[in-house]
């Protein structure tokens, strides 16, 4: 009878564990030791393990054969295989073929602003080449380790639109003006505006004025009167307590006198003389030699930018920061200054994802019909209202497919907008008055002291006052 505790230890020979990443483009290698005097691995049986788990592709084959000699092996993961990524293709895009002089007051030698000569209207003369489109790059396509190919995203095809008093060339790839005019791009589209003029003020001679195309006003807009223009509207004049809405620039030489009764919006830029007493909202940039006592909405950068450079009373919003000479008064006007704050892009922002979420679950929803009734009609089962079902689903799906990477890359666009806000600052080249209330990006504060030559600024989550 052999005693047990004598019996001799069965030898163990090294063995090897072979691990497939999920995207199946890497394979590794785990080692484990001989015991009992076992046997050493060899690179025979290493590549016997990948050929039992499938690996067919991109195979280390020299680095495996330099393996049962690496004394390295038990204390890391060794790469054994790696397959090639795909490389998405380049989406097509439209080149603007255009240089635009720059829109805007001028800083003239004595330090006021020339709030005449604005060169607001982009002329352009008829066969002027405006926009080509680039076309998509193909991507190049992929191999995972078990030798399936991976197919790339291709490039996609983006549209070089026709509008208003344009053509686009036989190929559809360069868009030319089709008159002389004024050339202005909306919602991804370019067209050509023509221009009224009114050579004297809007009041009861004219009446309320709606015009889809630019506007210029050589004189006043006179209270209660409204004039809307779909391109860009300038007045000479002054604006006392009227409506003034423009799909493009603003340019008010005499300036803004509110009356509190003033409603301006623009979906360009805003130039005045001074700003008073009203209700602006800009998605462009405001440039005014003064804001005083008013509700402002800039969805970029507002500066006051002349002499004294005011800007007091009120509640002011500029997505892209402030730029003054001095905020708030000696009286400790309350003024209230928000930045980084785009409500407009954030209301963008939430009824996107909203939508995205609809779109999402719906495409699940027809995924598992169409897959349901393709079986069924790969058996013949198929019949009656179920093909016309079928063919619906289809359809439905096709149309989410399409639908919903659109809807993720508008989503992910706004995100990169708002993520940039953190850089957006108050500039001040002068005194700030106590009264004065911050907000950067949901921070607050509130300045209790006069200063002066600062900037105001959020980091780590703080409101931050240096000076310039």
């Amino acid at each position: 009878m052999v005693d047990g505790t004598n019996e001799e230890k069965k030898a163990v020979d090294e063995e090897v564990k072979i691990e497939i990443t999920p995207d199946k483009l890497f394979a590794f290698a785990s080692f484990y030791e001989a015991k009992e005097g076992g046997n050493a691995i060899t690179a025979e049986k290493i590549v016997k393990r990948l050929q039992e788990a499938g690996i067919a592709f991109g195979i280390k084959s020299e680095e495996i054969q330099l393996m049962p000699q690496n004394p390295n092996r038990f204390n890391e993961k060794m790469l054994v295989a790696e397959g090639i990524k795909t490389i998405d293709g380049e989406n097509g895009y439209v080149e603007n073929k255009l240089t635009i002089e720059e829109k805007g007051p001028k800083l003239q030698e004595d330090g006021t602003v020339d709030f005449y000569n604005l060169n607001l209207i982009h002329n352009i003369v008829k066969d002027t080449l405006i926009a080509e489109l680039m076309p998509p790059k193909e991507g190049t396509n992929g191999k995972n380790i078990l030798g399936q190919e991976l197919i790339a995203k291709p490039g996609k095809q983006v549209i070089l639109y026709e509008g208003k008093n344009t053509r686009l060339s036989e190929d559809k790839m360069k868009l030319y003006a089709a008159t002389n005019g004024e050339l202005v791009k909306s919602d991804g589209k370019y067209s050509i505006l023509d221009m009224y003029e009114v050579s004297g003020d809007v009041d009861a001679e004219t009446g309320n004025i709606e015009f889809l195309g630019s506007i210029t006003i050589k004189g006043n807009v006179r209270k209660g009167y409204s004039v809307k223009a779909e391109g860009n509207l300038t007045v000479n004049g002054v604006v006392e307590g009227a409506v003034i809405i423009a799909g493009g620039d603003i340019m008010i030489a005499g300036g803004i006198q509110g009356n509190n009764a003033c409603k301006i919006e623009a979906k360009g830029n805003l130039y005045a003389k001074f700003i008073e007493n009203s209700e602006v909202i800009v998605y462009g940039n405001i440039t005014s030699a003064s804001v005083m006592h008013s509700n402002v909405k800039c969805g970029g950068l507002l500066e006051a930018n002349g002499k004294a450079g005011l800007v007091v009373g009120g509640n002011i919003s500029a997505y892209k920061g402030i730029v003054a000479k001095s905020l708030g008064s000696h009286m400790a006007t309350q003024t209230n200054l928000v930045v980084g704050q785009d409500l407009k892009l954030l209301e963008n922002y939430r009824a996107l994802s909203d939508e995205l979420k609809k779109a999402q679950t719906e495409l699940i929803k027809m995924e598992q019909i169409v897959a349901v009734l393709s079986k069924k009609k790969d058996l013949g089962q198929l019949v009656g209202p179920q093909i016309e079902l079928y063919e619906k689903s289809q359809k439905t799906q096709e149309y989410l497919e399409k639908k919903v990477p659109d809807l993720e890359s508008q989503t992910e666009a706004i995100l990169k907008q708002l993520d940039q806000a953190n850089d957006y600052n108050i500039k001040v080249e002068g005194p700030v008055h106590s009264g004065v209330r911050v907000e950067i990006c949901g921070e607050k504060k509130t300045i209790n002291d006069d200063i002066s030559f600062c900037r105001i600024y959020k980091k780590n989550g703080e409101i931050v006052i240096s000076q310039l």
